[in-house]
């Protein structure tokens, strides 16, 4: 599990640990999955351009934007569907690798 406040919960009350699993999708469907991505970048004149060029690339949809600068950096927010975390992972490399940017995380 990893996390110390689960451990101690279940071990007080072992009936509040229950298994589930995502919905497989039906045949011919994919379903995807909204996420916060935060961006930390030094600003620069094409980084908007540069980024929403990994989300194409990497065939994530953007579906918003939120951006402001304040004293040379940039904070962005992209809201990006995505259809599995390791996916999302895989792209949160390659924003990384962008000129300028000093972080990417899911929110």
């Amino acid at each position: 599990m990893g996390c110390p406040s689960l451990t101690q919960l279940l071990l007080r009350q072992p009936g509040r640990d229950i298994e589930v699993q995502w919905g497989a999708p039906r045949a011919g469907e994919d379903r995807q999955y909204p996420v916060d991505v935060q961006v930390l970048a030094l600003d620069r004149p094409t980084l908007l351009r540069d980024l929403s060029e990994v989300f194409a690339r990497e065939r994530l949809a953007v579906t918003g934007v939120q951006s402001q600068v304040l004293k040379g950096q940039a904070l962005m927010t992209f809201t990006v569907q995505t259809p599995d975390t390791a996916r999302l992972g895989k792209v949160l490399q390659c924003v990384t690798e962008v000129k300028g940017v000093r972080t990417a995380r899911r929110r």
